[in-house]
């Protein structure tokens, strides 16, 4: 019986994991979601200290360091060059900006989300791959 409420009790945060971590490798693509989504067991490790009174060693130390390092690393990467955008239609939650930029049919919010085209767009930012940066490079 105390196994199935613990089942219970953690059914909506994997859920929740679940939905985020999907909506980040949309975002985000796959491979810089799974390096921050991986991070989750270290932030577990560092409530552990004052929830559990855990001790980290010299190794969960280095761990905890390299992990931040690389986090450090994917945060600061950014590039800029000219590059095209193909049309492209889809659905997701945007606000309207340079890559974003079509009509509505009466008042709405920002952020929104529903089904739109994205007309061709050539131009020169500053960027990361993320769902609308994802070309090839020379």
């Amino acid at each position: 019986m105390a196994a199935r409420s613990v089942l219970r009790s953690v059914r909506a945060p994997a859920l929740l994991a679940e939905v985020v971590s999907g909506e980040a490798a949309a975002i985000l693509g796959a491979a810089r979601e799974a390096a921050y989504f991986a991070t989750a067991p270290f932030l577990g490790a560092v409530l552990a200290i004052p929830l559990l009174g855990e001790r980290p060693g010299a190794a969960d130390l280095a761990a905890a360091g390299l992990m931040a390092a690389g986090v450090a690393l994917l945060r600061s990467e950014r590039h800029a060059h000219a590059h095209t955008h193909a049309p492209l239609e889809h659905d997701h939650v945007h606000t309207h900006d340079e890559h974003h930029r079509h009509a509505h049919d009466g008042a709405f919010d920002e952020p929104h989300a529903h089904p739109h085209r994205h007309e061709p767009l050539s131009h020169d930012h500053p960027h990361v791959p993320d769902l609308h940066h994802r070309h090839e490079h020379d």
